[in-house]
């Protein structure tokens, strides 16, 4: 018999152990996880970063966490390739607009960029990216130099008090900020190993009480029907190309035989997705607001296991329920 869980990761979280059977959650005693409705959306942003080797990958991933190489294509979405198209005047990328007529030039284009990056390079952001060693090098990358810019263009209200958090998250990100010493001194999580890290989220605990958290009572209370659902999605394991659900998504646990059924990546519904053969499930995930890459469902193969394992970050919430 093979092993299955579900799995969702939910903001913000600390490290994950796994055994079978039962629900775990990690996270700062502050942080308090209730069942209100909840939708997070995706900026479209994305980090060039080189993958680190070090944590367990997969659902602890996050900003910065190691990605499986992509080719470079095009997104066919509206964001950062429209953006990109529009910044370099590509006119293959225009569309007509019956709401907004008016055409700007390249050079007001650069006047308005820069002087956005000139006012947000005085914010907490800008000022933390200006501590990378690389600043205004080749070495630095792009998407670090437009951080203080698209964030200020996001959230043109937030103070420097209010990202404070923030402003520490790309300080260790670009190699210049430093670990709490309480996060240096946790057994349960090896601080050399953090590939992501966000201060100030208050004192963790490797394991807390289920039943503290309405995340836990929704799944436990829901078992029985989790599990049928769970049944039947696997009737519609592979989509109508013949690609299994099941896909091998960590670095970790390989020999083990995990895999998971996807049901959210970032946030968001899976394309083509059988939702309508696991509602309470998906109700349930998106009651909360979905953190991290991935939740779904993974199996592993019989009298395996999962290694006890930190997955490199601080920010989420990670919570498993085994179903069978």
């Amino acid at each position: 018999m093979v092993q299955s869980s579900l799995l969702t990761a939910a903001a913000v979280a600390i490290i994950s152990s796994t055994s079978y059977h039962r629900v775990e959650c990690f996270a700062p005693p502050s942080i308090a996880i209730h069942s209100a409705a909840s939708t997070t959306k995706n900026s479209g942003l994305y980090a060039k970063k080189k993958a680190k080797s070090s944590g367990g990958g997969g659902f602890g991933g996050g900003f910065g966490s190691p990605t499986p190489t992509k080719k470079k294509s095009s997104r066919g979405k509206s964001g950062r390739s429209d953006l990109i198209s529009a910044l370099n005047d590509d006119d293959s990328k225009k569309k007509e607009s019956k709401s907004f007529s008016r055409t700007y030039v390249k050079s007001e284009q650069e006047d308005m960029l820069n002087d956005l990056a000139a006012k947000s390079s005085t914010t907490i952001i800008g000022k933390a990216v200006a501590k990378s060693p690389h600043y205004n090098t080749p070495e630095m990358d792009p998407f670090w130099q437009l951080l203080p810019s698209l964030i200020s263009t996001k959230f043109p209200t937030a103070s420097d008090k209010d990202l404070e958090r923030v402003a520490g998250m790309v300080e260790f990100s670009i190699g210049a900020g430093k670990v709490e010493n309480d996060v240096v001194e946790n057994k349960w999580r090896p601080h050399t190993e953090l590939h992501a890290y966000m201060p100030g989220l208050g004192e963790a605990e490797p394991f807390l009480d289920p039943d503290q958290l309405d995340l836990c009572k929704q799944l436990s209370e829901n078992y029985d029907v989790i599990s049928s659902e769970y049944e039947a999605l696997l009737e519609e394991r592979f989509d109508r190309k013949g690609n299994d659900r099941f896909q091998s998504v960590t670095s970790m646990n390989y020999e083990a035989g995990w895999k998971t059924m996807v049901l959210f990546y970032n946030g968001h519904r899976i394309k083509d997705f059988p939702y309508h053969l696991c509602p309470v499930t998906t109700k349930i995930m998106e009651s909360v607001p979905i953190a991290g890459r991935i939740a779904g469902f993974n199996r592993q193969q019989p009298q395996s296991g999962i290694p006890l394992h930190s997955d490199g970050n601080n920010m989420w919430l990670t919570c498993q329920m085994g179903i069978k």
